[in-house]
């Protein structure tokens, strides 16, 4: 354990150590860049400075020597690595590079790598301005890269080094000051936890720093453990007993409840018998009651059937002598129309004589005459037309003079049922209202039987209802005795645990 506490204490030593130094380097690296950047500036600056007061004239004078020796002059700067002039046609005038040394060039040179920075140069003579062309110089970050890494590398180096001799000191240190006598307080302890029980055992310690006070507070813990311990023994020896008679109770608790979950069964199975019987008596007076009101209901609509047939009989009566009347009347009219055809008849036979007359008339006449004998066979023929006719109609009226005596004939037999079957209907309807009330007095008792029934069935729920709350109550008993039952054992079993258990300290 204290192996891991040292290395844990050591790692986050390290960790600590090394963010600050880190910070610290971080922000060393930036500043040495920025340091240098800008001191790479100021010399690029100065070396322009020098270039633009000096070139411009031997430039003008075309002293290409002194020009070459100025040039020459600015390669010791370690960033710059060419330098070179161009004519105001951009054309190549002098040069040097120092790659891989410092010589003079015959051209451009590439700016690969490096950054080019140039100004115009320009020659003041007798107050005017004459440009000359420009002054370009290569500069290399390679430097500046160089003293960011030297920084970089000097960094890690104070990193790994502070963070060897931190590590040791306080390794050293924590060792001796803390985990060795924490060592020893953790072997008392572990002898206590995993050796015999023995709560008489204390840890020794004479320190007056924090370890010493973790010492006497693990003794003053110890201690009231014994105290626990010696309570605890008291008490399992009681609770041996109560759990024991716990048990007991549970028992015969148990066998009561049984029974009564017995009784309770059979008092709920002759009450469900019961309750089915007063179902069926109260479905079968229901169903008696409504064939009873549908046969009612047949019954009325028989009687008023009844009685409207009884009313159609009647009314076909009162038709039957009506109809016999007005055919005594047809036979009375059509004995008329035998005389007016008797009469018609009659005349018809005058008007064929008178007719023939005419004729004989006429002939006598001779062609004066011709004309009217033409009109005398004409009123000849209408005659005869008019007695065929006439012949006709008597006939007809002779079939209609049967008829009409067959159908007074009907007629009278008609009456004669129809006012039979009115006193056949008179009796029916009174059949039909006698079987109304009897079946209206078998509605009223089966509807009091079916009330009964439904009210014994109520009577019956109610007592099932009680019953079942009744069985809950039992059955929830029955769950909390078994409970008790399972918990004084369970009670029992972790009293002889404890005694076990509490029985391996010593005291």
């Amino acid at each position: 354990m204290t192996s891991g506490l040292k290395t844990k204490l050591n790692l986050a030593l390290i960790l600590v150590v090394s963010v600050v130094l880190v910070s610290y380097g971080v922000w060393d690296v930036m500043r040495v860049e920025a340091t240098e950047t800008a001191r790479q500036q100021h010399d690029i600056t100065a070396a322009f400075e020098r270039l633009e007061t000096g070139l411009p004239k031997p430039l003008w004078d075309f002293a290409m020597a002194t020009v070459d020796d100025i040039l020459r002059g600015e390669m010791g700067h370690p960033a710059i690595v060419a330098v070179a002039v161009e004519g105001v046609d951009g054309e190549f005038v002098a040069g040097f590079s120092a790659r891989p040394e410092v010589a003079s060039i015959e051209r451009m040179p590439q700016p690969e790598g490096v950054d080019v920075v140039s100004r115009e140069l320009v020659y003041t003579g007798n107050g005017l301005e004459n440009p000359l062309g420009r002054v370009s110089l290569f500069v290399s970050p390679e430097p500046l890269r160089q003293a960011v890494h030297e920084a970089l590398v000097r960094n890690v180096l104070i990193v790994l080094v502070l963070n060897l001799v931190l590590v040791v000191s306080v390794s050293f240190a924590l060792t001796r000051l803390v985990l060795k006598p924490l060592a020893g307080i953790l072997t008392r302890v572990r002898d206590i936890a995993e050796g015999e029980g023995d709560l008489s055992k204390q840890v020794e310690s004479d320190r007056a720093d924090e370890l010493g006070e973790l010492a006497q507070a693990l003794n003053r813990f110890i201690g009231s453990i014994r105290e626990i311990v010696i309570e605890v023994e008291t008490v399992i020896g009681g609770l041996s007993g109560t759990a024991q008679r716990t048990s007991d109770t549970a028992g015969d608790l148990s066998r009561q409840l049984a029974q009564q979950q017995e009784d309770l069964y059979m008092l709920t199975t002759a009450l469900n018998e019961f309750s089915a019987t007063a179902d069926e008596v109260a479905r079968n007076a229901a169903l008696v009651a409504e064939a009873g009101e549908e046969a009612g209901t047949r019954a009325g609509s028989g009687l008023d059937q009844v009685r409207a047939a009884n009313l159609s009989n009647g009314e076909l009566a009162e038709s039957v002598d009506q109809a016999a009347d007005v055919i005594g009347e047809l036979r009375q009219s059509t004995e008329a129309i035998t005389g007016i055809l008797d009469v018609i008849c009659g005349i018809a036979d005058q008007t064929n004589l008178l007719a023939l007359n005419a004729a004989i008339e006429a002939a006598r006449a001779g062609e004066a005459g011709r004309g009217f004998a033409v009109v005398a066979d004409e009123v000849r023929v209408l005659s005869q037309r008019t007695q065929e006719s006439t012949t006709q109609i008597q006939e007809t009226i002779a079939g209609l003079q049967r008829r009409t005596e067959q159908a007074v004939s009907a007629m009278e037999a008609g009456r004669a049922k129809s006012r039979h079957s009115v006193d056949q209907a008179s009796a029916a309807g009174q059949a039909f209202e006698e079987i109304d009330a009897a079946i209206k007095r078998i509605i009223e008792m089966m509807s009091s039987v079916a009330t009964a029934a439904e009210q014994q069935s109520a009577t019956v729920a109610e007592i099932e209802r009680n019953v079942g709350n009744i069985q809950q109550v039992h059955e929830r008993t029955v769950a909390a005795s078994q409970t008790t039952s399972d918990s004084g054992e369970g009670l029992a079993a972790s009293v002889t645990r404890l005694r076990a258990l509490f029985g391996k300290f010593r005291l």
